[in-house]
């Protein structure tokens, strides 16, 4: 993923999700708490692709979830964070391959938790 800019070298990118493209594995998008990254090249180069995500607190688009429907690649899913586990995300839907999201309704559930628990079987 991009290196931290100039402009706010102290930032911590955590990566929360990583959707893979089962058609065309190369193409990957990376769910954070800075944005929602795509590459197209198995990762060599980045970009954002968060047009029509909303802005958190922090002034970042913070994604905790990213899915790529593995039946049709252009259309993916995902789930924003409001970086306060108090106020519920919202739920977004991509038809051209993440470049715009649409925000589905209603918002996701907040008593529904966004990021699954671990577990032992």
């Amino acid at each position: 993923l991009p290196a931290p800019t100039a402009a706010n070298p102290n930032i911590l990118v955590t990566v929360n999700s990583i959707g893979v493209d089962a058609i065309s594995p190369s193409i990957l998008l990376v769910a954070t708490n800075t944005g929602l990254y795509f590459s197209s090249d198995a990762g060599a180069t980045w970009g954002l692709f968060d047009t029509g995500l909303p802005v958190s607190a922090s002034g970042y688009v913070s994604v905790t979830s990213v899915f790529i429907n593995p039946n049709n690649h252009l259309i993916a899913y995902a789930v924003t964070d409001q970086n306060n586990y108090l106020i519920p995300g919202y739920l977004f839907k991509s038809v051209d391959a993440g470049n715009t999201w649409t925000q589905l309704n209603p918002a996701y559930p907040a008593s529904h938790p966004r990021r699954p628990l671990p577990c032992r079987t």
